[in-house]
């Protein structure tokens, strides 16, 4: 039964594996190909739980809209500026402005975020969300979609509903389920659709979001009375139980740069444990926090969060150069040089599996009243 008080679910210290990983079951990705692994492991979570591996993961590029396809062929450097501008939401192109970022290359970045996509899976044991949500959703809402994988999933097993995802960048399939749609459009601007939803999903927005309570309040106003929105979304500073995750550690300093350069940026990656607050404050009920957690390698004993590890590791080190070099370049000043060797610093802790350490992984979720309430 849901309830307005926050739940800690799945947020009890994790069993530190003091063994041999041989007989562990889970595969060490530092020992492998690390694509290769990566690619059989997540291929055979999903056929072990029943879901499909949609047809762009096959990697071909004519699933993809041309101008990802573009944008891809001309990422010839590690690193590149460029920002997904739409002139409308019909018509998106791609501008050079004054928020251009350093992003990996395209395919790289597909793929890290589908990866995260399974952890997610994972986590919740296979569900897309935690909300309550009946048998009557009619429209979904997916904002920030990244590659829509989410969509898909939620659009394959529910045909009876009709699933929007919207995101800045133009990097969804053409190939999806007939019932779901795509679009261009940023969810910090006001919105403006002609119809409501029953459900408001949104995932891994922490640090694209610069308005909070201004999103929490466009999605109750965007809700049929009875809907719910739901967050995922991970939380800075990275988390440990025990001593292991010293100060003087690089992680730990990459650590507290993000947080600054966010903090300067207006984009903060400290407010997971606060939106069930927000929620509340723009008229949620029924609102329910639970708190996971992504271990940063493969320390821990527990076959699932070992498994959970390595993905993260992979996640976390295919993210490092861009994130790292975007903020201390750019943000805190830093030379490319000092970044540099700072990186790998860095690397050698995400590998460290005598670091403890963990992201505090946060869902919350929350119902519009069925009598309405308006907005504060």
């Amino acid at each position: 039964m849901a309830t307005d008080e926050p739940i800690a679910s799945s947020a009890n210290s994790i069993e530190v594996d003091d063994h041999d990983d041989a007989d562990s079951g889970v595969e060490d990705l530092s020992d492998l190909d690390t694509t290769t692994s990566l690619s059989s492991s997540i291929l055979a979570y999903r056929e072990e739980n029943g879901r499909l591996y949609h047809k762009y993961k096959d990697g071909s590029r004519s699933s993809f809209p041309p101008q990802a396809c573009l944008i891809s062929e001309q990422l010839a450097n590690p690193m590149v500026q460029i920002m997904f501008y739409p002139t409308t939401r019909q018509d998106p192109v791609f501008r050079r402005t004054k928020a251009t970022m350093l992003i990996p290359p395209l395919k790289l970045e597909r793929d890290r975020l589908d990866l995260q996509h399974h952890m997610s899976l994972m986590t919740l044991d296979n569900k897309l969300y935690e909300s309550p949500l009946g048998s009557n959703v009619q429209r979904v809402l997916d904002i920030g979609t990244g590659t829509g994988i989410w969509a898909m999933d939620y659009a394959d097993e529910h045909p009876e509903a009709h699933v929007l995802g919207n995101d800045l960048s133009p990097i969804q399939p053409r190939d999806v389920p007939p019932n779901l749609q795509f679009e261009v459009d940023d969810i910090e601007e006001p919105w403006t659709y002609s119809y409501k939803f029953d459900f408001i999903h949104g995932r891994m927005l922490t640090g694209s979001i610069r308005n909070w309570p201004r999103l929490m309040e466009q999605s109750f106003q965007n809700l049929n009375p009875g809907g719910w929105l739901e967050l995922h979304d991970m939380k800075f500073p990275i988390g440990c139980d025990d001593e292991t995750f010293s100060k003087d550690s690089a992680l730990y300093e990459w650590n507290l740069n993000q947080i600054k350069a966010f903090d300067q940026m207006g984009r903060k990656l400290t407010l997971g444990d606060e939106y069930k607050d927000m929620m509340r404050d723009v008229g949620f009920t029924e609102i329910v926090e639970h708190v996971y957690k992504w271990p940063i390698n493969g320390w821990p004993k527990d076959k699932k969060a070992k498994q959970l590890g390595l993905w993260q590791q992979t996640n976390f080190l295919d993210g490092l150069t861009g994130f790292t070099f975007a903020t201390h370049t750019r943000i805190l000043g830093w030379s490319k040089e000092e970044v540099e060797v700072f990186l790998a610093k860095v690397r050698k802790d995400i590998n460290n599996k005598g670091i403890h350490a963990y992201l505090p992984i946060y869902v919350v979720y929350g119902r519009k009243p069925t009598e309405g309430k308006p907005a504060k």
